[in-house]
């Protein structure tokens, strides 16, 4: 069982882009002023923002119940928006990301 494949609903590929690729390949400029420009928006891929707190952990949560690989490799090739911290390397320095409990509203959506 652990080797039978998900159904392609349940599974995810995250893939790297920036937004020149993005403007140029999957958003014509008629199509980014609608949906960025109009909010003043000139980049949507930055390299300065950090995870939410508290929806790392519940997606570290999620990932301890896949099979260790899986698990393993979101903790060593899922990147911060730095494009150079791993996640694993992210939660060395920060280890209190993982004690911290969603606000009492999300409990039941953000615990893994």
């Amino acid at each position: 069982m652990a080797n039978t494949p998900l159904p392609a609903c349940c599974q995810v590929l995250c893939a790297a882009n920036t937004d020149e690729h993005y403007k140029q390949k999957r958003c014509p400029p008629d199509e980014w002023a609608r949906r960025w420009g109009v909010h003043g928006i000139d980049r949507v891929w930055c390299n300065d923002v950090l995870p939410c707190r508290v929806y790392l952990r519940h997606c570290v949560l999620a990932a301890q119940g896949f099979c260790p690989e899986a698990y393993e490799s979101f903790l060593d090739n899922t990147y911060l928006s730095d494009r150079t911290t791993t996640v694993r390397e992210y939660l060395l320095k920060n280890p209190d990301i993982l004690e911290e409990l969603p606000p009492p509203e999300l409990i039941g959506r953000y615990s893994g």
